[in-house]
């Protein structure tokens, strides 16, 4: 499909993995002016290792609304440029200190940085383009808005500097309790031990990249934090908040709708369930009390300074 010279609306959640993203994705492109393409960057490798079907249940290649879009940009997807952040499809880096100049202030490089930032945005751009096209034809005229839930802070700073998009982002928090439990289930004794301080120092490392970002390079209208507690525990109202923000109009049936045939690509289990919004809080009653503590104790200051938007769910 033919580009246009307008800049491409999207709604781009950052956060921390297994944080709500799904949900929220899922949420957001149940309303009429939205479509979601899910962990957008991830479509070489779902195409590549058929790890998960996308959101509709068939597999990538076959998906009805995916398969022109991967046929007609093949060679593109091939070349690295979408997945250009995500060395395997089970994620990317979380520490990228080349990138952490233009994190940390407001720079967009060296003229061979920002040619590769044009290029980054242009190639993506072209891609995105075709998926609104083909957005408008399956849900109509009004779809305005992508939703790209591929969390990556590094993709979120390259998109905004290469000057192709009109990006408003969503900074999804989970409680760092609840965040290392869901990281950590599995694990037992020095394992689970050595994991619960490796994913603290995770969450409050990516989180703080995420703050600065956005601090240096979005205007405060253009971002949002938002808590998955609240997301979970109050959808309606939530949404409402968030409807405002972007400045359309709020349909309370998403809550009921956001269930039916989507085409999100990646995300956790949450894409194929059935089941409606409900908060999980199991982290409460299966991590133990010496891990709540010493996760709480780590992570006060930060979520004092950051403002983080949970709900007392202590």
């Amino acid at each position: 499909m033919e580009m246009t010279n307008k800049k491409i609306n999207i709604i781009y959640i950052a956060s921390n993995g297994r944080s709500g993203s799904t949900l929220l994705d899922l949420l957001l492109g149940a309303h009429p002016n939205i479509w979601s393409t899910g962990e957008f960057q991830n479509l070489y490798w779902e195409l590549k290792n058929s790890k998960q079907p996308c959101g509709c249940g068939k597999h990538i290649s076959q998906c009805d609304f995916w398969k022109p879009i991967i046929l007609d940009h093949s060679s593109l997807l091939e070349s690295g440029i979408i997945h250009h952040f995500r060395e395997t499809g089970g994620g990317g880096k979380v520490v990228r200190f080349g990138e952490f100049p233009y994190i940390m202030r407001k720079s967009w490089g060296n003229l061979n940085r920002q040619k590769t930032l044009e290029n980054y945005g242009k190639k993506n751009a072209e891609v995105l383009n075709d998926v609104l096209q083909r957005a408008k034809v399956y849900k109509g005229g009004q779809v305005n808005w992508l939703v790209d839930a591929s969390k990556d802070l590094y993709r979120l700073l390259w998109l905004r500097q290469s000057g192709y998009f009109n990006l408003k982002v969503i900074h999804l928090m989970k409680i760092p309790q609840a965040f290392v439990f869901s990281m950590t289930k599995n694990d037992r004794g020095w394992l689970r031990f050595k994991r619960t301080f490796r994913m603290t120092g995770r969450w409050i490392v990516e989180n703080f990249l995420i703050h600065q970002a956005v601090r240096n390079h979005f205007s405060p209208s253009n971002v949002i934090k938002l808590g998955y507690e609240d997301l979970a525990d109050a959808p309606h109202q939530t949404l409402e908040q968030l409807m405002h923000w972007l400045e359309l109009p709020y349909d309370p049936s998403v809550v009921d709708q956001f269930r039916n045939t989507q085409h999100g690509i990646s995300g956790n289990e949450m894409r194929y369930r059935k089941d409606p919004v409900k908060l999980d809080i199991k982290w409460r009653y299966l991590l133990p009390p010496f891990y709540q503590k010493s996760i709480r104790i780590m992570t006060a200051m930060v979520e004092k300074n950051w403002h983080v938007p949970q709900k007392d769910n202590r």
